[in-house]
């Protein structure tokens, strides 16, 4: 392959899976927050673009002269930032506020702020990938950005139907096993350093996805429909919502005790509960 090419298909990879990573964000956010901070995750993302924008400018000549090994390095970091940001949100604790007045909503968007932030950290390393890609002389610009928008195109679909077989956090490993394993084939790095960091990426992923359970356990927000059980029986992901059916138990505790009525009798006979996104 020719350098040329070679670039167009990490630029075709970077951004596929930029768009499904935000895609598989905005999932994990919806189960632990609201469904109303999609526009959170779209910001988050765009964030990290813009910072990488400012490094990219201030470093581009050393982007430049080293960029197999920094593609590399920025392949492995993505991959590390995304799996420990997506954990630190999974175990944090939190409370959710539904919100009835504006102000209300600005609030609870202000308290889960400092927790979504870290989110924003993995599409940092995607755009310093693809500005440098388009940053690169010697290369066709206009075919660089047309990869782009035809990976971006390509993973908005493709992640639909990982998320039915294989669900978030499974498709979430496999898009970042992607980013490294295309920037070591499409780039080359020659030094030391890089291909280590991408060798102790793909291992944690790896690891990751052998203790899934474990790594993935969610710490639900207090006062919500999952926050006191432990008795979640099966969970199924669709392209819309997390659907997780529950061993139902009427205790003190219960929070919504409209949805069984006041007949002791009919509460017995209730065993399981289905919910959509907590």
């Amino acid at each position: 392959m020719t350098s040329s090419a070679r670039a167009q298909a990490l630029a075709f990879v970077a951004a596929f899976v930029t768009l499904a990573a935000q895609v598989l964000v905005h999932r994990i956010v919806s189960v632990k927050l609201l469904n109303n901070y999609a526009f959170l995750v779209i910001s988050l993302a765009m964030l990290g673009f813009a910072v990488s924008g400012v490094i990219v400018t201030r470093y581009l000549r050393r982007f430049i002269d080293d960029f197999p090994d920094t593609a590399a390095l920025c392949a492995a970091l993505f991959a590390l930032t995304m799996v420990g940001s997506a954990i630190v949100f999974y175990w944090a604790p939190t409370s959710i506020t539904y919100a009835h007045t504006r102000l209300d909503f600005v609030s609870a968007l202000l308290r889960s702020m400092p927790l979504a932030l870290i989110l924003g950290i993995p599409f940092v390393f995607c755009g310093l990938i693809l500005g440098t890609l388009l940053s690169l002389p010697g290369l066709p610009t206009p075919r660089i950005y047309g990869a782009d928008l035809l990976g971006s195109a390509v993973g908005a679909v493709a992640v639909l139907p990982a998320l039915i077989h294989i669900g978030a956090e499974r498709a979430m490993l496999a898009t970042c096993a992607l980013m490294v394993a295309g920037a070591l084939v499409f780039t080359r790095p020659r030094r030391t350093p890089a291909r280590a960091l991408a060798a102790v990426a793909l291992l944690v992923l790896l690891t990751a996805t052998v203790l899934h359970d474990r790594v993935f356990q969610m710490r639900y927000p207090d006062r919500s429909m999952l926050a006191d059980t432990r008795n979640i029986q099966h969970i199924a992901w669709d392209p819309v919502a997390r659907i997780e059916l529950t061993r139902f138990t009427v205790g003190p505790g219960f929070m919504y005790p409209s949805f069984v009525g006041n007949n002791p009798e009919y509460a017995k006979r209730v065993r399981y509960m289905v919910t959509q996104n907590n």
